[in-house]
């Protein structure tokens, strides 16, 4: 009876501890902060997250988080180390997996990940680490480049001129994140 009473009284207090926990930090803490791949049903080495649409997606939740709740520091170190790990140290080049650039020809999913960059920016400038700040704008400016003379465009006269083709791979194409 009294393994009882307190195996009640221990199932209680956890579901009240999770209870007064916001639900976008119970995300990213069952989640985990060391990777930001989150289809972990085609992948399984988690260690080799790189530059891409889903990895730059989690990483851009994590700090909208992060912005919520600034105690939780860990949720910004881990966008930065991810940022870190996948820019070269003056920002002139997003870096894949290989050590190449990850920026790809006409492909807006590479270009998305490329938003934690503002945030990451101003923190550091706030911050005073002017070496990092300038990293981020470099990288900033680099994927707003890439954009603006790189990428393919819808032409003149038809629907969604100016707008941006998804991918060169997708001719044709206008996903939602093209309209920049």
């Amino acid at each position: 009876m009294k393994r009882s009473l307190f195996t009640c009284l221990a199932l209680m207090s956890t579901s009240l501890l999770l209870a007064a926990t916001p639900y976008s930090q119970q995300m990213v803490e069952s989640h985990g902060l060391g990777d930001f791949y989150c289809n972990k049903a085609y992948k399984t080495e988690l260690a080799t997250t790189g530059w891409d649409y889903v990895s730059g997606l989690v990483a851009n939740a994590v700090l909208k988080t992060w912005e919520r709740y600034p105690d939780k520091v860990e949720y910004y170190e881990a966008v930065k180390a991810f940022a870190d790990k996948n820019t070269k140290a003056d920002g002139s080049m997003i870096l894949n997996a290989w050590g190449t650039s990850a920026l790809g020809a006409s492909n807006i999913d590479d270009l998305a990940a490329g938003k934690i960059f503002f945030t990451l920016y101003k923190e550091e400038l706030r911050k005073g680490n002017q070496a990092d700040a300038k990293r981020y704008k470099a990288a900033a400016t680099l994927i707003r480049n890439t954009l603006k003379y790189n990428h393919s465009r819808i032409a003149n006269g038809l629907p969604g001129a100016g707008g941006f083709f998804h991918k060169a791979s997708y001719p044709s194409q206008m996903w939602l994140d093209g309209l920049y």
